[in-house]
């Protein structure tokens, strides 16, 4: 049948089942819509040609589903790959050299971080997109990790940007080492390392797992090279300004030196506190991620 002829069909079976309802209630039907008698009604015709449609919309609508996940894994993917782009603009000092001179450092600086910003809406909002996928059921004690490796991650993060830091990556160029060095010599990487930990903990699915894993991992493998670079560039001095410190965070804690507070370490700990608080209490997190931590914990 065409579609005409098809459509046609269906509508004048409906109606023969309506004529037939309404003989079996002993009430007159009304026929003047009918293009044919009702001796050739066959219902089970009728329920197939239902049956097959439902299943065709039902293709439909998955593969529909289907496209627009594969859309979305895409831009999750190319959002992942200018976030790692562009900060891997300042791990090469040819690039960030070549950048700054003909711009100028307060252009680039300004550039740099609103184009990161940027990126990272775009990363965050790709990845909220992507479908849930539960990897793991969650438990109190998964938030409970999140609400202590969040905050030493950002505490880490931001003393090793206000400090000043010739070992590895830092805001501050200088010779001399802030006292978050005693923590680690890479305050900056481990920091980002430890947060997306934290998160891949307490949000237990795939999509965390790829976004935060992703952090991570990136922030990982960056310290190997960060520590090249810097033997590199300070040659002998390296080892002097080194006295003291580990890659490892905390493998000098119990060391004959006594820990020692500069101000950039509480200015960091003063904002991580603050923020936290109302990440946490203030729903600063609820409003710009949707998600309550602190619902998880009953």
């Amino acid at each position: 049948m065409t579609n005409a002829v098809t459509f046609k069909w269906v509508k004048d079976q409906a109606l023969c089942a309506g004529a037939k309802t309404h003989a079996d209630l002993g009430v007159e039907p009304v026929r003047s819509n009918l293009s044919s008698d009702c001796r050739g009604f066959q219902p089970h015709k009728v329920l197939q040609i239902m049956i097959d449609g439902d299943q065709i919309w039902r293709k439909a609508d998955l593969l529909w589903m289907e496209g627009l996940q594969e859309a979305l894994m895409i831009s999750f993917i190319a959002a992942f790959a200018v976030f790692l782009l562009l900060h891997s603009i300042p791990a090469i000092p040819a690039v960030r050299a070549g950048v700054i001179s003909q711009v100028g450092k307060p252009v680039y600086l300004i550039s740099y971080s609103v184009v990161s910003i940027a990126a990272l809406v775009w990363l965050f909002s790709a990845a909220l997109s992507l479908d849930y996928v539960p990897l793991w059921d969650l438990r109190p004690w998964h938030a409970a990790a999140a609400f202590v490796l969040a905050p030493l991650g950002g505490f880490l993060v931001l003393a090793g940007l206000f400090s000043e830091n010739p070992l590895s990556v830092a805001v501050r160029s200088s010779e001399r080492s802030g006292a978050v060095v005693q923590v680690t010599r890479h305050p900056v990487l481990w920091g980002f390392a430890i947060w997306a930990s934290g998160h891949i903990v307490a949000n237990g699915d795939l999509r965390s797992l790829l976004l935060f894993g992703g952090f991570a991992l990136f922030a990982l493998a960056a310290i190997p090279m960060a520590e090249k670079r810097a033997r590199r560039r300070l040659g002998g001095r390296w080892r002097a300004l080194s006295e003291g410190t580990s890659i490892v965070p905390l493998a000098r804690l119990f060391s004959w030196r006594r820990p020692r507070v500069d101000p950039p370490m509480l200015l960091a700990a003063a904002l991580t506190a603050g923020i936290s608080c109302w990440l946490l209490l203030g729903d600063g997190h609820a409003t710009l991620f949707g998600a309550d931590p602190i619902a998880v914990l009953g």
